[in-house]
């Protein structure tokens, strides 16, 4: 089997983990594997409590463990929530530039079930926690083709060794390239690629708007209109430029005002 990078996806508490160990394992007989675990980077990050406002270097604490992996010749299991479409973006870049193939795995246990296991889990993640992300996960594949995974397993119905088994003969047919291929050049690919590039550009230029949610915020409001009214690429990145101008500016004035 070729070289992969397996990206699970799933609300917390959902089995990704007891999951992403027996697929590892059973992916062992055929090529090195490693697990990239984001909760062991957060207890050293956070020192044992969350802190949203560590998540961006977790990020890329664990895109980074993903490379060296992938440039050692191992395949690698990237475990944790995923849950929105520019999380899984990310390592399906990295995965790109590495010259191996990507997969997203969707572990579509029900949140009721994922409460409940979570209350037995000896470090349980708090409630609200997990019904926050259930309501913001981005379904793999309703929106982007190349997000289309290549299986989904409810931990809930299926158990995990069967699971297991049933990924495993999804990525060996995706590795002999039968698999639904990407289709570049889709309209919201396009425009997806194109504001994407705005806001790289536009963070080099401003450091000091890194992790400012209302960057973020701003793409996707173009990108939600631009779908919704058709409009080409090149309208989106105008577009995109003049809101985030706006941002810069409203947040040169909270400065200013607070100084």
């Amino acid at each position: 089997m070729e070289q992969i990078l397996v990206v699970l996806c799933g609300i917390p508490a959902s089995g990704k983990s007891t999951l992403a160990r027996e697929l590892a394992s059973r992916m062992r007989a055929e090529r090195q594997t490693c697990i990239v675990d984001t909760d062991r980077w957060r207890a050293e990050v956070y020192g044992g409590s969350f802190s949203p406002e560590k998540e961006r270097l977790v990020r890329g604490l664990s895109l980074r463990e993903v490379r060296e992996c992938l440039r050692r010749g191992w395949d690698a299991v990237h475990d944790d929530t995923n849950y929105y479409a520019s999380m899984r973006h990310d390592l399906r870049q990295v995965a790109l530039e590495e010259g191996c193939r990507f997969g997203v795995v969707h572990v579509a246990t029900p949140l009721s079930v994922a409460l409940g296991w979570n209350r037995t889990r000896p470090n349980m993640v708090p409630e609200h926690v997990i019904r926050k992300i259930a309501e913001r996960l981005d379904v793999p594949g309703q929106k982007y083709a190349w997000d289309r995974p290549v299986a989904t397993v409810d931990l809930a119905v299926t158990g995990v060794e069967e699971a297991a088994g049933r990924v495993l003969r999804a990525l060996r047919q995706l590795a002999r390239g039968r698999e639904r291929r990407v289709t570049h050049g889709t309209h919201a690919e396009e425009l997806d690629r194109t504001t994407r590039g705005v806001v790289r550009q536009f963070l080099s230029e401003h450091l000091e708007m890194m992790g400012e949610p209302a960057v973020h915020r701003a793409r996707k409001e173009v990108l939600r209109q631009a779908l919704r009214e058709g409009r080409p690429p090149s309208w989106a990145a105008r577009e995109l430029r003049l809101r985030l101008r706006g941002v810069l500016d409203r947040a040169e004035e909270d400065r200013t005002g607070s100084a």
